[in-house]
């Protein structure tokens, strides 16, 4: 929990600074130390590693998201070692197996969002309408801001988070829609996590039992958007 509340500031002060400067420089270096401490907490008490459901008191929503988003991951990531490695054949399987980027890309998922009109924002608030053309930019919008300051592996999940594995999706600019197994690994597991809360406390309904939102999640017309490794992870790592 400490370790989680480690995390929960650092997405706290990510957002806060957004909200400042424009063109804010971020300290990287402090969230890889937030994530590698969850990580060391999470592989050296494995007894505790499931999701514990809502660890974040916080009336800011994007950022509870972002917490749980991360947390879910990295608990996927550490159950799906081996498919990792194999699906990550060009990198050493030391490097391959290392889920920091991971936390790192999903943390920072959502960070589009800041970097929209603040009526768009609006608009999705109270639509919460996916096929807003300006809404599926914030993927495109946030990739921008990190490219090139974050690893490859973690800009791929601000980039490649909502799109699918059967196709379907958004990622926002001129950037290509891929499917299958061309989606980053890491960007596939965040789209889990992010689709769980999404359906776990949706925006205009009350919060919702785990065990529906896993039975939907594993049932079309769910099911076939999303990696069937991935989905088995999550079932491990949530009980219903």
């Amino acid at each position: 929990l400490e370790a989680q509340q480690g995390v929960v500031n650092q997405i706290a002060d990510t957002f806060a600074t957004l909200q400042r400067e424009s063109a804010a420089k971020l300290a990287y270096d402090n969230y890889t130390n937030a994530i590698g401490q969850l990580i060391d907490q999470l592989v050296t008490h494995p007894q505790t590693a499931l999701f514990l459901g809502d660890l974040v008191d916080t009336e800011d929503d994007l950022m509870r998201h972002a917490s749980t988003v991360t947390y879910l991951s990295v608990l996927m990531g550490l159950k799906l070692e081996n498919y990792i490695i194999n699906e990550r054949k060009h990198v050493d399987p030391g490097r391959a197996k290392e889920v920091t980027n991971l936390g790192l890309g999903a943390m920072r998922h959502d960070i589009g969002v800041m970097m929209l009109d603040a009526e768009v924002r609006r608009r999705f608030e109270q639509t919460h309408d996916e096929s807003d053309p300006a809404w599926q930019e914030h993927p495109a919008q946030g990739f921008r801001a990190v490219r090139g300051k974050i690893e490859p592996s973690a800009a791929t999940v601000v980039l490649n988070h909502h799109q699918r594995f059967d196709g379907s999706g958004y990622v926002g600019g001129q950037f290509p829609i891929l499917e299958g197994k061309r989606i980053h690994i890491f960007a596939r597991i965040a789209a889990v996590a992010d689709q769980f809360d999404r359906l776990h406390r949706p925006a205009t309904l009350p919060k919702q039992p785990t065990v529906w939102v896993l039975s939907n999640l594993v049932t079309e017309p769910l099911a076939s958007k999303f990696d069937p490794e991935v989905l088995s992870a999550l079932l491990e790592v949530v009980p219903p």
